[in-house]
């Protein structure tokens, strides 16, 4: 029972809020609420690799690479880190030659009341409510995945009268230590506009 506890949690961290608006041609049409973000960007020559590195600058972040001012009596200004709650997915969209990685910050955090981060390449900001289609799909994440499925999912909405607004990204919900593949939760997403 541990093992399977262990594959599955990620039911236990926290995802963006969404409504489901439609579900078309083998995708899911999704109104996500504004929500704060953590990013950073790099440059690789591919997604895993850009997804790896991007994704120990965002962890070293919410593990405590960041600084927390907190008021004492006297008042004197003390400096601290503080440990922000993992949550779902990490966010892989290639830019203009580069790859953004995003963790979204657990809901109770508006940008201002989290810590700031010490390294400066990740950066914290709020994104607004957007518009999302999906593609959901389990097995391990792999270049020939990521193709086939992003072109699936701009063929299907151009039939279905949406436009994409963004590039096609990756969600990985689950932790390279979850190994039974048809466990594992991944898609690929683009922000859309109906036509």
């Amino acid at each position: 029972m541990l093992g399977t506890g262990f594959q599955l949690q990620r039911w236990w961290y926290e995802s963006p809020d969404y409504e489901v608006v439609g579900r078309e041609d083998g995708f899911e049409v999704r109104r996500y609420a504004p929500r704060v973000v953590a990013e950073t960007t790099v440059v690789a020559d591919d997604r895993r690799e850009a997804t790896r590195e991007g994704f120990r600058r965002l962890a070293g972040y919410i593990f405590g690479g960041n600084e927390k001012i907190s008021m004492t009596t006297p008042v004197e200004a003390e400096p601290g880190s503080e440990r922000v709650s993992m949550t779902t997915p990490v966010e892989t969209t290639p830019r203009e030659g580069e790859w953004v990685i995003t963790f979204t910050m657990p809901s109770e955090y508006r940008v201002q009341d989290l810590p700031r981060p010490t390294d400066d390449r990740v950066v914290l900001r709020e994104r607004p409510g957007e518009l999302v289609a999906a593609i959901r799909f389990s097995g391990r994440l792999t270049a020939d995945d990521v193709e086939t499925r992003s072109a699936e999912l701009l063929e299907r909405l151009e039939r279905a009268g949406y436009e994409a607004e963004s590039e096609v990204g990756t969600a990985v919900y689950d932790p390279p230590t979850t190994v039974l593949p048809w466990l594992r939760r991944n898609e690929v997403y683009a922000r859309v506009t109906r036509l």
